[in-house]
């Protein structure tokens, strides 16, 4: 297999050496974390056989959200830990996407606009079932902004209840069908737009490079008006009686990279060539897929821009899933225990059939000899904090 950190490490620097882009630096310290993971650079404990001296190194994980080597165990855990708190009702997959004319506004704007994409997606559904059910229900959003292309394309990924709480009793949908998607679209799209008219009152949207024009709130209305004319996506997805699948599908990118390194074929002579869903071309059945062949310039440039902001929330919680520990249980239901998190050895040797902590030639435990950490590698570690806010044009 093909790691992300190969390829990091033979382009990065001329990459970063060519300039002429803007570097934020929470993309340069997921770079330089990803190229340390799981290397003596973040730091190697040292375990030893007490009967005939064998040795072993084990060495550090980054742990940074992007990295796709670390995150899947704490995905797994996080799955399961939802899933056991879920009510035992059906779930929807409902997914809301911003119109590619608004990419550029929430590239420029990314924690104000995900932030209403978020909102805006959530309060529909809940206003809906005010109305049709005058029921509360429950709801999971995961945002994502990478197409399977890596372009820059925002969605956000809701779990939403088929049913909720009615008069403080549960109550489930009659039908694996939720609403309309053209209906909840409309309104989507209107809620949407009525907030980002709202922030940029108050001041907190940076217009574009394109949008820099609009030097007035009539301007920036025309605007507004043309976006009410486009037709928005949402898709709604029929109930699943299992939700393991569908939980584990929105969550899958949420504490690693959006791109999979089985899907990396290679890279050869600076290009880079992995695989990815071909949507355009599926008609019915399992997704078509196909080839991208990118130069690391532009295969950097569609990764990197991917990267979540610091503090930024990828995951939220509405209605009734935002109050898990009030939740009443339902009728019959027997009640369900979380789930505890393996460490390190236990999940090696539930993934593997071995234990990495025994010694093969004695079979006994190995004894913990600490923890080796080069100075200049801390140094280096530290210094990811001191960087400059952005990287400018070296040329």
């Amino acid at each position: 297999m093909i790691h992300l950190a190969d390829i990091v490490d033979t382009h990065w620097d001329d990459y970063v050496q060519e300039g002429g882009r803007f570097i934020p630096p929470h993309v340069f310290k997921a770079v330089n974390q990803i190229r340390a993971c799981r290397t003596p650079k973040l730091g190697t404990d040292v375990y030893q056989c007490p009967n005939c001296g064998a040795t072993k190194f084990v060495y550090h994980s980054c742990r940074n959200r992007f990295c796709p080597r670390c995150g899947q165990h704490d995905i797994d855990h996080w799955a399961a830990t939802l899933l056991s708190q879920l009510p035992k009702l059906k779930q929807h997959h409902v997914v809301f996407t911003l119109p590619a004319q608004l990419r550029p506004l929430a590239k420029a704007n990314p924690e104000v606009v995900h932030t209403l994409l978020f909102h805006a997606s959530a309060t529909v559904i809940k206003a809906w079932f005010t109305e049709k059910h005058h029921a509360v229900p429950g709801i999971i959003s995961v945002l994502q902004t990478a197409g399977s292309d890596l372009h820059f394309q925002p969605h956000a990924h809701l779990v939403v209840s088929a049913g909720g709480l009615k008069d403080g009793e549960w109550f489930e949908l009659a039908s694996d069908y939720l609403v309309n998607e053209k209906y909840l679209a409309k309104k989507f799209r209107w809620r949407f737009l009525k907030e980002l008219v709202t922030a940029y009152d108050q001041g907190r949207l940076q217009l574009p490079g394109e949008l820099a024009g609009l030097q007035s709130r009539c301007e920036f209305m025309r605007l507004v008006k043309q976006l009410h004319s486009f037709t928005w996506v949402v898709s709604v997805q029929p109930a699943l009686s299992d939700a393991e699948n569908l939980v584990r599908y929105v969550l899958r990118y949420t504490r690693r990279a959006c791109l999979s390194e089985y899907r990396i074929l290679s890279f050869l002579n600076g290009i880079i060539t992995f695989e990815c869903k071909d949507y355009a071309a599926t008609q019915g059945g399992k997704t078509a897929l196909k080839t991208v062949s990118l130069p690391y310039r532009e295969f950097f440039d569609r990764l990197f821009q991917h990267v979540p902001l610091p503090g930024f929330r990828m995951v939220r919680y509405y209605g009734l899933y935002a109050h898990f520990k009030d939740l009443p249980p339902l009728p019959q239901a027997a009640p369900q225990e979380l789930p505890e998190k393996l460490t390190w050895r236990e999940l090696q040797i539930e993934k593997t059939g071995t234990d990495p902590l025994m010694c093969p030639t004695c079979h006994c435990e190995m004894v913990y000899g600490g923890m080796e950490f080069p100075s200049e590698v801390r140094v280096a570690v530290e210094r990811v904090s001191a960087l400059p806010l952005a990287y400018a044009d070296t040329s």
